[in-house]
């Protein structure tokens, strides 16, 4: 699932004028003493555009049709059959510019490794 965003971010934020930047960082966060991994994605290139944001923080699907936005589509279909509503995406352009994507993953209960605090 990592693998589109990166992919993503690279070919969208590539740019002969500057250079880019990509972050990927994971970390933990307890919820009701659930825990779930916080994976995200930013780079430093133009961001999404407005009308594919807006499409995404609504839940509609975005054109497919011109061969875009399959990975981004394919992929929120395959969090919401692996976690069934229990997965969280988060598409949004940070104030400093780029794009940034925040996969909020619960961690499956049998993958525990002793007590998360």
């Amino acid at each position: 699932m990592l693998q589109t965003f990166i992919e993503n971010a690279v070919k969208y934020a590539v740019s002969r004028d500057r250079v880019l930047q990509i972050r990927l960082t994971v970390c933990l966060r307890v919820e009701d003493d659930k825990p779930y991994a916080v994976i995200r994605i930013s780079d430093t290139g133009p961001g999404f555009p407005e009308d594919v944001l807006d499409k995404l923080a609504n839940g509609k699907p975005l054109d497919q049709s011109e061969g875009k936005h399959i990975g981004i589509m394919n992929t929120l279909q395959r969090l919401e059959l692996l976690y069934q509503h229990r997965a969280q995406v988060e598409f949004s352009n940070p104030e400093g510019g780029g794009a940034s994507v925040a996969l909020t993953l619960p961690q499956p209960l049998q993958e525990r490794r002793g007590d998360i605090r």
